[in-house]
């Protein structure tokens, strides 16, 4: 089952009569002033002070019909509920990027420290030479050692690929000031960010859950970009009557109580809001709307139409020449039709930055194919992105369909980007760019259009798991392995940590945190752990095995002048 939405073609307002687009445009209006009434009472507690409840006040105040007094109060509800869960997930995420800011200050505070005594005991050799005195005894600051040759003293610095030799008045005016002065300023700008946060946070934990309908962007600009305040009203109350969308029903012909489509002649009847009373009956007006026709999908909606128990939602929008109109229905498909059957094996996709990796396995979990899918985001629009992406999607279910075998993909909820804030740059725009949503919901749809399920697996630690066992034991990629272990996950098979390993722990989590540190290619060269008692001198002596010692580095005579 999925959610299926059609577009009519444009309704130019110049080919309407003057009656239907006057009708049109007081659905918008008094549909959205109704609903905006409504969210305001729910937010400010007003509904207690009510003597009716709130949909017959909504009712009574705009004198709607049952149909749209119920559209505007399940709105505003909507609307609230969302923006509770929106407010509780960006305090989750203020807590967390406050205590990621207060953790890089706390680093910046011990390297500040560390220069800081580093020029200290330059003072202190200044002062001892300047007075006639003996000289302090030379310390050692890794990787910088002071050393005296010639009545003059130097700065020697070992660093991994070159060794550099300071003069001290330059190492220190050049190179301790300088680093002391970026450090207390970028420290700063961390601690002014911290107090901006902590306000924020306090304001989203005192205040009512807001709506700023018509945008906030559009509210703040009647301040700044608009010299004329009437162009600014007339912008901002297009903005907040623009589009009205009327929920479908499963108990009334054509799945909606407000609008019916007669897809023989193209001819949309939609319902009046206001409430007709005749005597002690209700009686409804409507307007018909010509020449409304879907170019695309057009016999998914007959369909929808004719299902009995199936709801339909109209949405009318308003493009400032034009008028669209969106139904929404739900698409349901024979199970017998969809590919569930594991029979034969699946297909499994890890999804990243820049590629999708994918990889065949046979029903007992042995790989059989495996392969990557490449694609660029970079500088890229939304809509161009959305393009690349579908068309990464077409390529993956195509090989899935070629192979008659199911999808298996990793069930990743939200990737939180709220510890990007002084982080390593590259890695950042990585993982903002990172269109995972998107993927997802474009793989699952077309899977859907050509009959195959999806499973989704539990991700924790696929990609630990397919570098430290499947990686170099059959040659492939570390994607291409973390896809493998979804895959084999899927079938429901668990994996046991390489024995190896388990001298030292039977847990993957701790086998994972110790091996992260280790580079890729390291791993290549691991045949044995016969001889450590412990997990951290094997990953200590890994890398200083992998270490070049033996390689000479240059020495540079470095002076600033």
């Amino acid at each position: 089952m999925r959610i299926e939405t059609n577009s009519s073609t444009r309704i130019y307002k110049d080919k309407l009569s003057f009656e239907n687009l006057n009708n049109l445009s007081n659905i918008l209006y008094v549909g959205n002033e109704a609903k905006i009434k409504a969210y305001s009472i729910l937010v400010y507690n007003h509904e207690k002070s009510l003597s009716q409840s709130i949909h017959l006040t909504i009712k009574n105040m705009f004198n709607l019909n049952t149909y749209y007094t119920n559209y505007a109060a399940c709105e505003a509800k909507w609307n609230k509920s969302s923006n509770v869960e929106l407010n509780k997930m960006y305090i989750n995420d203020l807590k967390q990027n406050i205590n990621h800011r207060e953790k890089s200050a706390k680093d910046l505070i011990n390297k500040i420290k560390f220069w800081s005594k580093i020029h200290t005991h330059i003072i202190d050799i200044s002062k001892a030479i300047k007075n006639n005195h003996s000289l302090p005894k030379f310390k050692y600051y890794r990787p910088y050692y002071f050393y005296m040759s010639d009545d003059k003293i130097f700065v020697e610095a070992n660093y991994k690929n070159k060794t550099i030799i300071y003069n001290m008045y330059d190492f220190e005016h050049a190179l301790v000031v300088k680093k002391i002065s970026r450090l207390t300023n970028k420290l700063n700008m961390i601690k002014r960010g911290i107090g901006y946060q902590k306000q924020k946070l306090a304001r989203l934990n005192t205040s009512a859950v807001k709506s700023c309908f018509g945008t906030k962007k559009l509210f703040k600009a009647q301040h700044t970009l608009y010299n004329e305040h009437f162009e600014w009203k007339e912008d901002f109350y297009k903005a907040r009557h623009k589009t009205i969308e009327l929920q479908g029903l499963n108990t009334v012909t054509q799945g909606n109580a407000c609008v019916k489509y007669n897809y023989e002649t193209n001819l949309l009847s939609i319902q009046l809001p206001y409430e007709n009373k005749i005597g002690a009956y209700h009686s409804s007006q409507w307007f018909e709307v010509e020449n409304v026709d879907f170019p695309y999908h057009k016999d998914l909606l007959i369909e929808a139409i004719n299902t009995k128990n199936s709801p339909v939602s109209w949405r009318i929008e308003d493009k400032g020449d034009y008028f669209l109109f969106k139904p929404s229905y739900k698409l349901f498909k024979d199970e017998s039709q969809i590919n569930y059957s594991k029979a034969n094996g699946v297909v499994g996709y890890d999804i990243n930055y820049d590629h999708i990796a994918w990889s065949e396995t046979d029903c007992i979990g042995n790989l059989l194919d495996f392969g990557t899918i490449h694609f660029n985001i970079a500088n890229k629009t939304s809509g161009q992105i959305s393009k690349i992406l579908e068309k990464v999607a077409l390529g993956l279910v195509q090989i899935a369909r070629d192979k008659n075998k199911p999808l298996a993909g990793e069930d990743i909820k939200n990737i939180s980007k709220s510890k990007l804030t002084y982080g390593n740059t590259k890695r950042n725009m990585k993982i903002s760019m990172f269109a995972h949503k998107k993927i997802i919901e474009a793989i699952s749809s077309r899977a859907f259009k050509e009959n195959l399920a999806v499973f989704y697996v539990n991700p924790a630690y696929t990609s630990q798991i397919g570098k430290i066992k499947y990686m170099k034991a059959k040659g492939i990629s570390i994607h291409v392995s973390a896809a493998f272990c979804i895959a084999r996950r899927a079938l429901g098979y668990k994996e046991k940590i390489p024995l190896m390993y388990r001298t030292f722990t039977t847990n993957w989590r701790v086998l994972a945190k110790e091996l992260k540190i280790l580079k890729i290619q390291y791993l290549y060269k691991i045949s044995s752990t016969f001889g450590y008692s412990n997990l951290e001198a094997f990953v200590k002596d890994t890398i200083l095995s992998n270490y070049a010692v033996f390689k000479e580095k240059p020495i540079i005579k470095f002076s600033f002048n």
